[in-house]
């Protein structure tokens, strides 16, 4: 548990991918935004974090990726904006409710591959489906006769 991060310790914990983005390796949300803990044991999204490192204030603002990347940290992918901005980016990128079915072999496998550690947001980009659907799915609560 981190409390007070420099930079390089910060950067440290990240891995870059093929497309510019440094993803977060340390503990995640179900949705795949990192989190970790500074100052007094708060909580913080890896994401906000990385910008308050390059020295941006981001009180009151939300933190917006353009590379659509939940774990991404690359300051260069993020920027600062208002709630009815971050609500836009939503609507402007299709990243409400994702509408998707899938077939009961997709549905055993989901199960599956959760059992490897695969994190459910992953899960549910790889199938088209929301993270709360793969949620469901492999708790049993959707699909529940096989």
């Amino acid at each position: 548990m981190k409390k007070n991060w420099t930079k390089k310790d910060f950067y440290d914990l990240l891995t870059p991918n093929k497309n510019g983005c440094l993803d977060w390796t340390g503990a995640m949300n179900g949705r795949g935004y990192g989190l970790t803990r500074v100052n007094t044991n708060e909580k913080i999204y890896t994401h906000r974090l990385a910008l308050q490192l390059e020295g941006v204030d981001i009180d009151g603002l939300f933190v917006l990726h353009s590379c659509d990347r939940p774990s991404c940290c690359n300051p260069k992918h993020l920027r600062t904006g208002t709630p009815s901005e971050n609500t836009n980016d939503m609507l402007i990128r299709k990243r409400y409710g994702k509408i998707a079915t899938i077939n009961e072999e997709q549905c055993l496998e989901i199960r599956r591959l959760k059992k490897t550690g695969i994190p459910q947001w992953r899960l549910g980009e790889t199938y088209g489906i929301s993270q709360a659907q793969v949620s469901r799915i492999v708790n049993n609560a959707q699909w529940k006769h096989i």
